[in-house]
């Protein structure tokens, strides 16, 4: 789990790194209590399409490993800040 202060390369889809970020806030939260503001920080429209388009990317691997995702799951919300690009 990520830690603030935490530095961490992130890769594109080739595993290329393409930036290093700094953890700024981590929080758990159940998946139904992730906030609008929260939400549009990840630069989503809406609370609406930001629960759809998470749900629809967790499920699957839910299922993969035999395990129920649903509105109580708990998820890690973190923020960060972009130190190298």
């Amino acid at each position: 789990m990520p830690q603030i202060d935490d530095y961490a390369v992130i890769l594109n889809s080739h595993g290329e790194p393409i930036c290093v970020i700094q953890t700024k806030t981590v929080e758990i939260l159940d998946f139904s209590n992730v906030s609008a503001k929260q939400a549009k920080q990840e630069g989503d429209l809406s609370l609406s399409f930001w629960r759809q388009a998470h749900q629809a990317f967790l499920q699957p691997i839910y299922q993969d490993l035999g395990l129920v995702f649903n509105n109580d799951t708990k998820i890690v919300y973190e923020t960060f800040q972009v130190v190298y690009k």
